[in-house]
């Protein structure tokens, strides 16, 4: 948590800035006063070390109200603002009159050695680097920053203050959500042409479409009880569950509808189709979770990084077999209808001249290997 003021902006870890000029003290030793005062370099050293601590001690919450805290040096009460401050510190006491650093050295104010230089625009300026911490939402967080950022443009406009964003991750993780989103529907399009064409049945392709937003919905339930967040493996597994979602769903739902054309009502149809194809649709689903399952119960760095895509895989996976065995049934019996195109309009012809081709192409492969099996 970056304080700042009085400001606290939730899920940041670091900041670091860039570039810039860094105020530097130069302290330029005098070795005859070293030898008149009896001083080593080392007692100079040590006690420009002990008096230059300043470091976070933590946060003191009194009620609702959170202060932090400060440890300071030993030897300097207050950070050191300008080269006279320095001076008047004792480097050494054990002498008749303590012995300060003005005694032994000169002290001038001065600039560090510039290290990085940034540049925005062919101008010198300063860069700012911050970093979430792990469990933080990287988006939530930098609306916050951007938020913030704005406001301290508007506050110190006088100034001229400016910042120019350079680099933001967030981005990536909302395009890659974004493109999750499209990936959906674009598979609930092409399921639904995929379905009509096979099962001549427009129903038949809405209860299949019907099985993905369940099975997503319930794979963000799972995300939130175990406090994932919309990273690059969540995302990349949702992206590859899209394409696993609906094989269990089409499975059963073939298998019912041939049910269907032997004759039989909806409701008996359905039944026999979940129950003659349940096993193939469970083996179906179990190569995936053989797979994945253990890298969750692995240790290491590898999976730490694979945790959250395995169960974003794993869970949505596993929700579709159930969505296929309740949830699809359900509806083809309340909902299934068995439809054949005759051909008179458009629609009609084209799905028979798919199958047309589907027969010509099956039995080109079948001729094939008759072909080779003579031979």
């Amino acid at each position: 948590m970056l304080v700042l003021r009085g400001l606290k902006i939730p899920g940041i870890a670091e900041v670091f800035t860039q570039g810039g000029e860094r105020k530097q003290y130069q302290i330029l030793v005098n070795p005859t006063s070293l030898l008149e005062y009896g001083v080593s370099l080392q007692e100079v050293e040590r006690a420009l070390q002990e008096s230059n601590i300043n470091t976070s001690g933590g946060f003191a919450v009194q009620g609702e109200s959170e202060r932090p805290i400060r440890i300071l040096g030993r030897l300097g009460p207050q950070e050191y603002r300008v080269a006279e401050d320095l001076k008047k510190v004792p480097v050494k006491r054990n002498a008749a009159r303590p012995v300060l650093l003005q005694d032994v050295a000169e002290v001038q104010d001065g600039a560090r050695d510039p290290e990085v230089i940034c540049r925005a625009d062919g101008g010198p300026s300063v860069g700012i680097a911050i970093r979430k911490q792990g469990d933080a939402n990287a988006v939530d967080m930098a609306e916050l920053v951007l938020a913030q950022i704005s406001a301290l443009e508007k506050q110190y406009a006088d100034q001229g203050l400016h910042f120019q964003v350079i680099a933001n991750t967030s981005l990536f993780t909302k395009k890659a959500t974004d493109a999750v989103i499209h990936d959906l529907f674009i598979a609930v399009l092409l399921v639904g042409l995929v379905m009509l064409l096979f099962l001549h049945s427009l129903r038949n392709a809405l209860i299949v479409l019907i099985s993905i937003p369940t099975s997503i919905v319930s794979t963000f339930v799972m995300m939130k009880i175990f406090g994932y967040s919309l990273n690059l493996m969540s995302l990349l597994g949702l992206s590859l569950a899209i394409g696993i979602l609906v094989d269990d769903a089409i499975v059963v739902i073939e298998n019912i509808y041939r049910h269907l054309e032997m004759g039989k009502n909806k409701v008996q149809a359905s039944y026999d189709g979940r129950q003659e194809i349940g096993f193939t649709a469970i083996s179906i689903t179990l190569v995936d979770v053989v797979i994945f399952l253990p890298i969750i119960f692995t240790v290491g760095m590898v999976p730490n990084l694979l945790r959250q895509f395995c169960m974003t895989v794993l869970t949505s996976t596993l929700m579709s077999l159930f969505v296929s065995f309740t949830l699809v049934p359900w509806l083809t019996s309340r909902f299934g209808k068995l439809h054949r195109f005759s051909g008179k309009n458009l629609a009609g012809r084209v799905v028979l001249g798919f199958e047309r081709f589907i027969d010509w192409l099956s039995e080109g492969f079948v001729t094939a290997l008759l072909s080779l099996i003579h031979i």
